[in-house]
């Protein structure tokens, strides 16, 4: 067992003493639990340009947020001076939980994946859907199996979001555009975008222009 303690010192000026030491309690908890910063966790939180101990601390408290519900209160006391309570939460649960909540994020994530088949917006959104399914649980890499061969899921979102975004082919509608000829307000040129693969236009993609 993990065990916490959660001390609310009196006079309490809040609206639930009880509620606040319990929430101590749990914060205890957490601070005690660990997640495995590797390699792979570090790069992909330096790819999203987090700062590693603020995320992991994040993905902790999420985790303990999660398996709440198997957090016990095992005594609280209130005296003149001081509220106390504690807690704890069973490792084996916890773990339990844990592994329950990632093995639905990669489901959930490969689903997303077979329906990115296409360079359109929807295929994006389900990527990044996919990605976001699968972030608390990084500090262990997550394989699956895909076109009948194991793949590190979060590589595959990768790889296949850049296979996707190479498909796309943005053709001008003129050969040549003068900057002089779009000076003015309302002026525009025409940009086609296609699917390099089956030469089909695309709809929908956003694209943004800098001058």
């Amino acid at each position: 067992f993990w065990y916490g303690v959660g001390i609310v010192s009196k006079p309490f000026n809040g609206t639930n003493i009880h509620e606040t030491a319990r929430n101590q309690a749990i914060s205890d908890i957490a601070s005690q639990i660990k997640i495995n910063i590797n390699q792979e966790f570090k790069r992909i939180v330096q790819e999203k340009n987090y700062n590693i101990d603020d995320y992991s601390i994040q993905i902790l408290n999420s985790r303990v947020n999660m398996s709440i519900e198997d957090i016990e209160i095992l005594d609280f006391k209130d005296n003149n001076d001081a509220y106390m309570l504690f807690a704890r939460l069973s490792k084996d649960k916890y773990y339990e939980t844990i592994e329950k909540k990632r093995d639905n994020a990669k489901n959930l994530a490969l689903g997303y994946i077979l329906d990115a088949n296409y360079p359109n917006l929807v295929s994006f959104e389900n990527l990044l859907k996919a990605e976001e399914a699968i972030l608390p649980y990084i500090d262990n890499p997550i394989y699956v199996e895909y076109n009948e061969k194991i793949k590190n899921l979060y590589a595959l979102i990768y790889s296949i979001r850049e296979s996707l975004t190479k498909r796309i082919l943005l053709i001008p509608e003129k050969e040549e555009v003068l900057f002089k000829s779009l000076i003015g307000k309302n002026q525009s040129f025409i940009i086609n975008v296609i699917d390099k693969e089956t030469e089909k236009p695309l709809s929908s993609i956003p694209i943004e222009a800098t001058l």
